[in-house]
């Protein structure tokens, strides 16, 4: 650098290296603006999406409860095409309800299995669901609505649904969980390929929430048979004696089936036959079982608490039970009766 007239002289060599400096402190304030500008946009996106599902959210509230449901595999549905869009009870779209219970109070295989297919006894839990308050509802039920928007849904006055929708066109998915509304995942669907596969999306969905719902249900003090370690499902059978009597031997035969989806227990023998339904309670190398019903017979088992124990020791398997008494001759141990599995 020199000093001529008071003047300041720069080299080429010095302004060059100002100017890189220049530019990199330039470069570093694009950046951080651009960053800063990513960030706020990403924010207020996600404050958007929020605000949107509250403004929706008693709309959303109306279509969860706009029609009777079925019962289904861990979940209830509202049947053939859900909750269609009418601008009175449903304001926005063709709507796929689905209610997942939380609590054990309407878990679907206790429900199954209390009622055997008896209509008249799933119209009292339909009715039942229906008479719930919205805060009881929530209390009781996660959900998961799949929603085609009104805009992309065209009237058909010639078929049983009164609007259809047309392609491409976007499900919306929203979902109730622990009480609240929030936006899932979009499906898109552009032709008649993406319409096939739509179902399968769907489902994967929709068991993901299954799943975690039941896995953390808080109330439900009985698992669900299908969640019971797969090592107890099969067909239990032992053959009690109180020893010869006259020349014939007289005692307890006890069968227990236990299946994937349904615990059959039933007893027969001099003076004593009888059938229940149980549930079971998985106790690390026990499986308790309470009476769920009484099907037929002798209905002791009703105040039995439990009626049942099923024990695992060592690849064997022993039972428990006040219906088998101290006066049969078969050999006992403190683990109970063996019985055989098949």
């Amino acid at each position: 650098m020199d000093m001529r007239a008071g003047k300041v002289f720069l080299d080429l060599k010095t302004i060059q290296k100002n100017c890189n400096m220049k530019n990199v402190i330039y470069l570093v304030l694009f950046v951080l603006f651009s960053c800063n500008k990513q960030e706020n946009k990403i924010i207020n996106s996600e404050k958007q999406t929020a605000n949107n599902t509250v403004k929706i959210e008693k709309d959303l509230d109306q279509i969860l409860v706009c029609d009777n449901f079925d019962i289904r595999d861990g979940y209830y549905q509202i049947p053939d095409y859900g909750c269609t869009y009418d601008n009175k009870i449903n304001k926005l779209g063709n709507a796929n309800v689905i209610i997942i219970p939380k609590t054990e109070k309407f878990q679907t295989n206790l429900i199954e299995s209390h009622c055997l297919d008896d209509m008249d006894c799933l119209k009292d839990v339909y009715k039942n669901i229906s008479s719930l308050t919205m805060k009881e509802f929530k209390n009781n039920f996660n959900a998961i609505i799949f929603i085609i928007d009104k805009r992309f849904l065209k009237k058909t006055p010639s078929l049983d649904q009164a609007f259809n929708a047309e392609m491409p066109y976007i499900i919306d998915t929203y979902i109730l969980q622990d009480g609240e509304w929030k936006e899932g995942f979009q499906y898109k669907v552009n032709n008649d390929n993406d319409l096939a596969k739509m179902k399968d999306w769907e489902e994967k969905y929709l068991r993901e929430l299954v799943n975690s719902s039941i896995s953390t249900t808080k109330d439900a003090s009985l698992l669900e048979v299908s969640y019971i370690d797969k090592k107890w499902i099969g067909n239990y059978s032992v053959k009690l004696n109180y020893g010869e009597t006259q020349g014939l031997y007289s005692g307890l035969t006890i069968k227990i089936m236990i299946k994937k989806d349904s615990i059959l227990a039933s007893g027969e023998g001099y003076q004593i036959g009888f059938k229940d339904l149980l549930s079971a309670n998985n106790d690390g190398n026990k499986l308790i079982f309470n009476q769920l019903r009484n099907l037929e017979g002798n209905d002791l088992g009703s105040t039995m608490k439990p009626e049942f124990i099923l024990v695992e020791q060592g690849g064997k398997y022993y039972i428990q039970s006040e219906w088998i008494d101290s006066e049969f001759v078969n050999k006992k141990n403190n683990l109970g009766y063996e019985i055989e599995k098949k």
